[in-house]
């Protein structure tokens, strides 16, 4: 089989392009022949990507969406042509307002993969109109939770196959954490959605606390609010208790340096991140923000969800796990148990049922 996915930027570090990258290459190692149809280029790769898939990019970096719409839709068409591309998968449901038009009269299949949750629009006509376009003329939908689901089912005309898969761990876990350090670790792009604000709030209240003076948070990430946190840390006097730390390709480190997983999100889609600490075996503690967090932890075993935003009871049970070493290596135990469900060759499977059955193969 041809499978194309189509993306934004594929050299961007994003959950979004890792997991599509993790997927193409589980694709790729099936067989099947794989292509990336990118809107904008970058330096490099940032994720690893079999080096027989190939890379084909639509646009120049100067070059304005608005500006090249029709352009686009050609472009992408002549390449689905070209190869022969049996389905195209979105990355993001955004990108249906160009692979749906550009597939007119093809036998190209689209699969359109919603990473956000239904309610999270990002003041964005765009996806708004991408998720109508879909839900009526895809061929599959993907969400990352069952309630995303019937989100859509609740609140659009979906003539589309729509089906939840969950994203799989994108990497080979060697070794887990030990859990007997002081790190507690955060990662993620260091913008406004992840809540790093909100972290360093509840991190000062820790660094408060008498009792758990050894313990340090560590932030891993790169993004536009970076200088605003790190000031926020030192204005709060607690910078000494603070690691920002950039975006790394030996991220296994620091999940194994840690032993508690944190996340503050205002909202997520199914963050990779929380998979990621799981299969690692990290207790997490995350606020139950619209979705994501709540599909993940299973609630007091092997985490804990806090209602949404509310930062101080956030702070009192951080506190409480951080200061009992034996609940945090028994939640630790069960999130290496339940971290098996996200092991690829279970995702991966739902995810070749769907391209056969699109293609009825």
């Amino acid at each position: 089989m041809k499978i194309g996915f189509f993306c934004s930027n594929i050299y961007n570090s994003g959950g979004t392009e890792r997991i599509a990258i993790a997927l193409a290459n589980e694709l790729n190692a099936l067989g099947h022949q794989v292509f990336f149809f990118s809107l904008y280029s970058g330096e490099r790769i940032f994720y690893s990507i079999a080096d027989d898939i190939q890379v084909k990019v639509l646009l120049k970096n100067d070059q304005r969406l608005a500006l090249n719409y029709l352009n686009v839709i050609l472009s992408l068409r002549n390449q689905l042509k070209f190869h022969d591309i049996d389905v195209v998968i979105d990355v993001v449901v955004t990108l249906s307002l160009i692979s749906i038009p550009a597939r007119l009269f093809l036998r190209t299949k689209v699969i359109s993969w919603e990473h956000f949750n239904f309610s999270v629009s990002l003041n964005s006509r765009a996806m708004a109109w991408g998720r109508r376009l879909a839900a009526r003329y895809a061929d599959a939908i993907v969400t990352l939770t069952e309630g995303d689901k019937q989100d859509y089912l609740a609140n659009l005309h979906v003539s589309a196959e729509i089906l939840c898969i969950p994203n799989f761990l994108p990497i080979k876990v060697k070794q887990t954490a030990r859990l007997d350090g002081s790190i507690a670790l955060a990662v993620g792009r260091l913008t406004y959605q992840k809540g790093f604000d909100t972290l360093l709030r509840i991190w000062k209240i820790i660094c408060e606390n008498r009792l758990l003076m050894d313990w340090k948070l560590r932030i891993i990430g790169d993004g536009e609010d970076r200088e605003m946190l790190v000031k926020q840390a030192k204005d709060a006097g607690i910078e000494r208790r603070v690691e920002f730390i950039p975006e790394t390709r030996e991220i296994e480190l620091e999940y194994t340096a840690a032993s508690v997983f944190l996340v503050t999100s205002r909202w997520e889609g199914l963050p990779m991140v929380m998979i990621e600490a799981k299969s690692f075996g990290l207790p997490m503690v995350s606020f139950d923000c619209l979705t994501g967090p709540r599909d993940i932890i299973k609630q007091g075993k092997d985490g804990i969800l806090i209602a949404d935003q509310q930062v101080e009871l956030f702070a009192q049970e951080l506190a409480s796990l951080l200061n009992n070493r034996a609940r945090i290596k028994a939640m630790g135990k069960e999130a290496l148990i339940n971290a098996r469900f996200y092991e690829p060759e279970n995702i991966v499977k739902c995810w070749i049922d769907l391209l056969k059955k699109v293609t009825k193969e």
